[in-house]
């Protein structure tokens, strides 16, 4: 048994297999159970957005000499939106992890939304001051396209998106363990 460990194909070998036979687990309870992963992948997700809200109040309070005023008061509004939108999906996540891919595709909705609103002030404005916009009418046009297919379909992007998601997860995995597989096969055949 010493051999194996000590054989350099097996000690690439082996990670491999082992990555491989996680992603094809971790894409299997995807497929199985995707509102139990989506909760957890979520909740993290809040998490991350909680500590990088809390990240940004103590940059801003260390670096508030360096910046304007209407600089700061757009990082403190953002800081306390990120806050409050991390608390809600972990909140979400915790309590009713089955809404939790439709409130994520409306929230995605409308940001396209915003966005596509924003960028066609902006055109007007552009296009008022007789500079040309280039690129983003064609921006606007397409997020709000995208929030609508979002807005109509929620469950139906939602599945998508996870099922495609779970494929890629679980056949990359499948894959990984193949190669561990073949370079296993080429050890023992030298």
């Amino acid at each position: 048994m010493p051999a194996l460990v000590d054989n350099p194909d097996m000690r690439k070998a082996l990670p491999l297999a082992l990555s491989g036979l996680l992603m094809v687990f971790i894409g299997a309870y995807m497929i199985i159970r995707p509102d139990d992963f989506l909760s957890v992948v979520i909740s993290l997700l809040g998490i991350y957005i909680v500590f990088d809200g809390v990240r940004s109040v103590i940059s801003l309070l260390r670096f508030r000499s360096y910046f304007p005023s209407f600089v700061k008061t757009l990082a403190a509004v953002k800081t306390v939106l990120n806050i409050v939108l991390g608390i809600v999906i972990i909140a979400l996540a915790i309590s009713n992890p089955s809404a939790l891919l439709s409130a994520v595709i409306y929230i995605v909705a409308a940001a396209f939304l915003i966005t596509a609103v924003i960028n066609f002030t902006d055109c007007i404005a552009l296009s008022r001051l007789g500079i040309g916009y280039g690129s983003l009418g064609l921006e606007s046009i397409v997020s709000f396209i995208v929030s609508l297919i979002l807005f109509i379909f929620p469950h139906f992007v939602g599945s998508v998106i996870m099922t495609l998601f779970s494929a890629i997860i679980l056949s990359s995995g499948a894959v990984l363990v193949y190669a561990a597989i073949l370079r296993f096969m080429r050890r023992d055949e030298s």
